[in-house]
């Protein structure tokens, strides 16, 4: 591991300090010397009178390396830039406020880096903590990925090599040169915990980006967080919803799926699968089969219908 690559770990939060402070307590605990990293704590919350904030503040003023900034942003790409302007670091590894790392997080991290020393983006492994509820029978690994779930396997893979890849933001780094080119993330884009909306991709608007101008991006399971599965979204109303809110994020970075065929229209045309399939939106999925099949649907109606508005 090069001991000359620092880098800032960023967690933007919104009314989550009872997940945040788990997180941070797993982020302090780490197998590299305190040197080597810093926490970038961005919290945009309206609700500070609680005792988990307590908490986690307390933490924060126990570790020289975090820094814990309370400001009101628009929402989490704004906190994201937020955290780019805060941060003192050449790489920010941004993490959601309700994963846990292992104690070889950042020794990881330093690693992949230290590997890869043209690399400007890479997202790790990205794996479900059930301690809160149970697995449903039909919720299908495709509806995990709505969760933020990523795992392509154990060995590094160059983006683009498997076919539908992508990144989540629950545990994804880039680099400050690439921020700084594309000047951060896209404010139209992510979430805004004011509102309902599940909006997302400004992630993936900054991989595609980087992509296209042939900058190495990776996907490194090495580097590996515990996401918590939320009860409140295991239902198939909360998918549907989901769903939808990606054909909107979709329409905004111009994906054309009703023009072209792929996974996401079992390799028919959009139209004719839609046709075919839009009557299981009113049934109850038994499996993980009839659930993927409605959640296809769903995304293939709404980006339908937003495309037909635009027009």
């Amino acid at each position: 591991m090069a001991e000359s690559i620092k880098i800032s770990v960023c967690i933007c939060t919104f009314n989550e300090h009872h997940y945040l402070y788990d997180c941070l307590q797993s982020l302090v605990n780490q197998n590299v010397n305190i040197n080597n990293y810093e926490i970038v704590v961005l919290d945009n919350s309206n609700n500070l009178n609680n005792n988990d904030y307590e908490k986690c503040i307390k933490l924060s003023k126990k570790y020289w390396n975090i820094k814990y900034i309370v400001k009101k942003t628009n929402g989490l790409s704004d906190a994201r830039n937020q955290c780019i302007k805060i941060s003192s670091y050449d790489h920010l590894h941004f993490i959601d406020d309700d994963v846990t790392v292992e104690n070889n997080f950042v020794e990881s991290i330093l690693n992949v880096i230290s590997r890869n020393p043209n690399i400007h983006i890479f997202g790790g492994k990205v794996i479900p903590n059930w301690k809160n509820c149970d697995r449903p029978c039909w919720l299908s690994d495709v509806g995990l990925s709505y969760l933020s779930m990523l795992d392509f396997g154990d060995k590094e893979i160059k983006f683009g090599e498997i076919d539908g890849m992508y990144l989540v933001g629950a545990n994804i780094m880039f680099s400050r040169k690439i921020l700084n080119t594309y000047e951060g993330f896209n404010c139209n884009l992510g979430r805004n915990g004011n509102n309902a909306s599940l909006l997302g991709a400004e992630e993936n608007d900054l991989v595609f980006r980087a992509i296209k101008n042939n900058q190495l991006v990776k996907y490194a399971p090495s580097v590996m967080v515990r996401h918590i599965i939320r009860k409140e979204r295991l239902n198939e109303s909360w998918f549907i919803k989901r769903a939808a809110w990606q054909s909107v994020t979709d329409v905004i970075t111009n994906t054309l799926y009703m023009k072209e065929s792929g996974s996401w229209s079992n390799y028919k045309n959009g139209f004719t699968f839609l046709k075919e399939s839009v009557n299981k939106l009113f049934r109850k999925s038994n499996n993980h089969y009839e659930f993927d099949e409605k959640i296809k649907t769903a995304k293939l109606l709404a980006f339908y219908m937003l495309n037909e508005f635009e027009e």
